[in-house]
């Protein structure tokens, strides 16, 4: 084969190459292009319906806080109704008082304790018996009410200082100076509330797909609620 016919030969085929390979670079160069840009594309419109469906959850979570919270609020209401009536229902009847009395009352009304005191802040009759007699110490927030110009007060849960058991008392006076102590025991008010309470909002969250673990931060950035309870008063930093 001559020179001639030789440079002829590879001059077709590198027109044959640029014909063949040259398209099939562009086509690939455009495919991953096309891919490139539809998996980018693909992303953000993951991405945004994920930003969209977290948003949605976290209104509905707000949403359910606040019934709860409303709901919480209605029930801690009619507890201290329930203790105001059960006051005004004794005081009411403090002509005909015993412990029999006291102790049919209490199951009526669904009240826990009854408590009557004397003008000297001694009880003279009970629920419960073992406390007849008693009389609170002038730092005892029982003597407080009675050395105070309150006609009725509604205390927070505490503890009993005469018991480890914790209880929401309510009290009311008489005209004479005798007054009547009412209490429901913090089990039955936990009972009643636990459904609604932070935790148990927690705790169901975080049954939900996808989700790793929730919790509720207070002002103080302190976990009140963790959907790992061992973590329940864990203090977090700011960032």
């Amino acid at each position: 084969m001559n020179k001639k016919n030789k440079i002829s030969k590879l001059g077709k085929t590198s027109v044959k190459k640029k014909l063949v390979v040259l398209p099939l670079i562009i086509i690939f160069l455009a495919i991953s292009g096309i891919a490139f840009v539809s998996s980018y594309l693909l992303r953000e419109s993951l991405l945004k319906q994920m930003r969209s469906q977290g948003m949605e959850y976290v209104d509905k979570i707000v949403s359910e806080i606040d019934v709860n919270a409303n709901s919480f609020n209605i029930i801690s209401n009619l507890i201290e109704g329930q203790l105001k009536r059960s006051s005004d229902i004794i005081i009411k009847n403090e002509n005909n008082l015993s412990n029999e009395f006291l102790i049919e009352t209490a199951k009526d009304l669904g009240i826990n304790d009854i408590y009557w005191y004397n003008e000297n802040s001694e009880i003279i009759y009970s629920t419960n018996l073992s406390y007849l007699g008693w009389k609170p110490g002038t730092s005892h927030p029982v003597y407080r009410f009675f050395s105070s110009n309150s006609k009725e007060l509604i205390e927070d849960i505490r503890k009993d200082s005469e018991s480890d058991n914790f209880f929401k008392y309510a009290y009311k006076k008489s005209n004479n100076g005798s007054f009547v102590q009412v209490g429901i025991s913090a089990n039955v008010i936990n009972e009643l509330t636990e459904k609604f309470s932070y935790q148990a909002l927690v705790t169901n969250i975080s049954k939900g797909d996808n989700v790793v673990y929730a919790l509720f931060i207070d002002k103080n950035l302190t976990a009140i609620a963790h959907s790992n309870k061992n973590r329940i008063g864990l203090k977090l930093r700011a960032v």
